[in-house]
């Protein structure tokens, strides 16, 4: 399922993905159905991705979605996945913050050039279960930004709330610890993710292809 936003821009060095009013955003019942549960048993591992969510500001277009991964041993980690593709050029997304100014994990997980010399840049900024806790009634306010520009991402907190009703579900059902966090370095040594802070080298070489990209 995908829901389009709408872009306030400042072309180059700013563009926000403004997505309140969207039905399937606001609705943390209508998230919740909507976020698929798949469970791999060659990597004993249990995803889970809410909806993705797109906008576009012609030339440009942002993506995002919630996701998470749940292995049946060891730790999960949650991380907020954006893909964005632009005409204008690579940004070189490489760092991520809140509105309130605290620093956040970021993966640098693909870049791609097309045929029509488009570019796209696909990265994960590692979130904690406390952490989503947290914002399920502000929702996220998230600048990713990068040697050339910055995007800022702003989640409805009916969105954040309706994934972690399915996260929880999906964790209680794994049998998996009941912590949610990536602060720990068994979770980096498998590559679930970084511990928190650090800088954004962990690649998750250990997941499924259908969690490195969708």
């Amino acid at each position: 399922m995908r829901c389009a936003g709408s872009f306030a821009s400042g072309r180059v060095l700013l563009i926000t993905l403004v997505l309140a009013g969207c039905a399937n955003t606001s609705d943390p019942r209508a998230v919740a159905n909507a976020t698929r549960i798949n469970f791999d048993p060659y990597s004993q591992l249990t995803s889970v991705w809410a909806a993705t969510v797109i906008g576009s500001d012609f030339p440009n277009s942002i993506s995002y979605d919630l996701r998470a991964g749940i292995p049946t041993r060891g730790q999960s980690f949650l991380q907020l996945y954006v893909r964005y593709w632009s005409q204008l050029g690579w940004y070189f997304l490489s760092s991520a913050s809140d509105v309130e100014g605290t620093v956040l994990p970021l993966v640098q997980i693909d870049r791609n050039v097309d045929q029509s010399a488009n570019v796209e840049e696909i990265v994960g900024v590692t979130l904690s279960r406390d952490y989503l806790e947290n914002h399920k009634s502000s929702g996220l306010n998230i600048r990713i930004a990068g040697q050339r520009g910055s995007v800022v991402v702003k989640v409805p907190g009916a969105y954040v709330a309706g994934f972690l009703a399915r996260f929880d579900d999906a964790l209680a059902q794994s049998g998996a610890p009941k912590k949610a966090d990536v602060g720990d370095r068994q979770a980096e040594r498998k590559g679930l993710g970084p511990p928190t802070p650090t800088p954004p080298h962990i690649k998750y070489e250990t997941l499924p292809p259908e969690m490195l990209r969708k």
